[in-house]
């Protein structure tokens, strides 16, 4: 997908991709499960 430019006026907003992964994030933070997401007030209600 890289190089995906829209134009808007005259402005072109241009997709950037900062990192593409498989395997979901468990692969880099194998301790966020959800159990101890959900003892983290900000996360457990920011992500339900």
């Amino acid at each position: 997908m890289a190089g995906e430019k829209w134009k808007i006026g005259g402005v072109t907003v241009t997709r950037i991709v900062e990192s593409e992964m498989s395997g979901g994030l468990s692969r880099f933070l194998p301790d966020a499960t959800r159990e101890a997401v959900s003892e983290i007030h900000l996360a457990a209600t920011a992500f339900r």
